[in-house]
């Protein structure tokens, strides 16, 4: 688990991604607690290949009573798929998003099934030979779901990316393959839960696997976490 800096700095400038990402001067790229390459030992677990649906989790809160997953401060017609607590109409099969921590343990009570811990997420991500990304250790354009797929281009440059951002992409709704950002179990005492992986409207550097974030657990001011639940073997 965990990543080497002066590795990491090296895919930085291969691909010249914008310094300003590396250093945490903007985005929110803080390093928190990922540079401390160690090796973790897991027993056997089961992990859903994809993100949970929107469907799947409207089953869960018809047989449970739950809230839909919206913040009324940041959500409305342009950026959320439910409407007057139910899914919007086609949009059943993509991921669900915007879901706080607490939501997605709570589906996950009901489901028989418990978020992931950080060690799973990331030996799920990069496999037994800790690759970069699910694929390998070399950025490949189209391989999976980010801002660069969504948008159609690569974006290198913070300030180029928030321009993309806040002219509209918040207005698409989009599914997830390998980098899906997903909650996991909480790690500590503190009064934030981890948070994994990239999205679909994030840039190219947060799809490796080793990328760490953190989160309020009662925060749904997002529409890019999801969760991708996992169980013991039995």
């Amino acid at each position: 688990m965990g990543s080497d800096r002066a590795a990491v700095l090296q895919l930085w400038e291969r691909y010249g991604w914008d310094r300003r990402w590396f250093d945490g001067q903007v985005g929110g790229t803080d390093w928190i607690g990922e540079l401390f390459p160690h090796e973790v030992e897991l027993d056997g677990f089961w992990m859903y290949r994809d993100p949970v649906t929107i469907g799947q989790y409207h089953r869960f809160m018809l047989a449970t009573g739950y809230p839909a997953p919206v913040d009324a401060a940041v959500h409305g017609p342009w950026n959320s798929a439910w409407a007057d607590g139910a899914p919007i109409p086609g949009g059943e099969n993509l991921p669900v998003s915007s879901v706080s921590w607490d939501d997605a343990a709570a589906y996950c009570a009901w489901a028989g099934v418990r978020l992931p811990t950080e060690a799973e997420w990331e030996y799920a991500a990069r496999g037994p030979a800790g690759s970069t990304f699910p694929w390998g250790d070399d950025w490949r354009p189209g391989v999976c779901r980010c801002g660069e797929d969504t948008a159609g281009r690569p974006f290198t440059d913070y300030d180029e990316w928030r321009r993309w951002l806040n002219g509209g992409c918040s207005r698409l709704q989009s599914g997830g393959r390998f980098d899906r950002a997903c909650w996991l179990s909480p790690r500590g005492t503190g009064p934030c839960r981890s948070l994994r992986g990239g999205a679909w409207l994030s840039t190219a550097h947060t799809s490796r696997g080793a990328q760490r974030l953190c989160y309020p657990p009662d925060s749904r001011d997002t529409n890019d976490h999801g969760f991708r639940p996992a169980a013991h073997l039995k």
